[in-house]
């Protein structure tokens, strides 16, 4: 590889540096023993997956907890590790949520299912997750995300 090839990869890397703390949509599961969030995936303005939900100013990312959670079950049968494996069940067994962006309100929603009221400590969890301190977000309950509740399977 050669010097200038090398010198743009470090620029890519850098550039990269101011979007760390850059609000992000995206989606997550709840672990209650953990007091965190797992299965997260992220997409900030700009990067592919970050998509228009099919709603006027409403963006989210592309993946589905259905398909992300399939992946990771599968990966994790397969490829078992030390670790504690949270990918157990049915992706609706665990608490989970999709967070939106607004573009017309400037606002990220914080799409959870009633779980939320059985773990308020994970409100500080998802806002520090997806970078929304310092940004307009609003909790919103649906019953959707609601623990055994999906799109029909």
């Amino acid at each position: 590889m050669n010097l200038k090839k090398l010198n743009s990869m470090f620029k890519i890397m850098e550039s990269n540096l101011k979007e760390s703390d850059k609000p992000t949509v995206g989606i997550f599961w709840y672990s209650p023993a953990r007091v965190e969030c797992f299965g997260v995936v992220k997409a900030r303005e700009g990067d592919s997956n970050y998509t228009p939900s099919g709603f006027d100013g409403m963006f989210t990312c592309k993946e589905l907890h259905k398909y992300v959670w399939k992946k990771e079950y599968n990966y994790r049968k397969f490829h078992p590790s030390d670790e504690v494996n949270l990918f157990v069940g049915d992706y609706k067994d665990k608490p989970r949520g999709r967070i939106f962006y607004d573009e017309d309100e400037n606002t990220y929603y914080i799409m959870v299912g009633d779980w939320i009221d059985d773990y308020p400590e994970a409100k500080g969890c998802i806002v520090r997750e997806f970078n929304l301190n310092g940004s307009r977000y609003s909790f919103e309950k649906d019953f959707h995300w609601d623990i055994g509740s999906g799109y029909g399977d």
